[in-house]
């Protein structure tokens, strides 16, 4: 019995072997990258200061196959199929928020913002340059900052620690999926 056991999680291990050493996988017709060590990546979108017991699969806005590429220099993103955050994204009359979480832990919550409003809440947001009116889910563009409003003055500030080591472990697992391009710039938009 003992030694059909020991063979039994030999097996086992030889079979998992191949996917421990292949790392990631990328096909670059549709973008679908494979990585079977990397955590997962969701996001979901909120009202400001909503508290959630429950997240289910249709509160998930945003995952890992959404994410065409990251400037993690400048936290510009080129997203996909994300309609639901565009519409969202117009801070009035309801500021939302999306928060991302990875392998069931949230790393951090940022504001949702547009180009379009004249509105500037101030910390960590989530910058959207699509029309909300008109949501895609074709390619949007947003950009991670965070922001400072001093004496009616706007400026750029810096992220929270906590906040910050949630966006370094965004990249990270953004890293892992091969989807970080430091090339990647406004003057791309589509």
């Amino acid at each position: 019995m003992e030694k059909k056991r020991h063979l039994i999680l030999a097996l086992c291990a030889l079979l998992m072997l191949p996917m421990a050493l292949t790392g990631c996988s990328h096909d670059d017709d549709d973008l679908f990258v494979v990585c079977p060590g990397a955590p997962t990546l969701q996001a979901i979108v909120v009202e400001e200061g909503a508290q959630l017991y429950d997240i289910t699969e249709e509160d998930v806005v945003l995952t890992i196959e959404n994410i065409v590429a990251c400037n993690p220099k400048t936290g510009l993103f080129k997203l996909k199929g994300v309609g639901r955050i565009v519409e969202k994204s117009y801070p009035l009359p309801t500021q939302y928020c999306i928060r991302f979480f990875a392998a069931n832990h949230m790393l951090f919550e940022a504001r949702l913002n547009n180009l379009l409003s004249s509105y500037m809440p101030s910390g960590l947001i989530f910058y959207s340059y699509s029309d909300p009116s008109h949501p895609s889910d074709d390619i949007s563009w947003f950009k991670l900052t965070s922001v400072v409003i001093k004496d009616g003055d706007t400026t750029l500030g810096a992220p929270t620690k906590a906040e910050q080591k949630g966006i370094e472990e965004l990249y990270s697992i953004l890293g892992a999926h091969r989807l970080l391009d430091e090339n990647l710039t406004l003057s791309m938009l589509e």
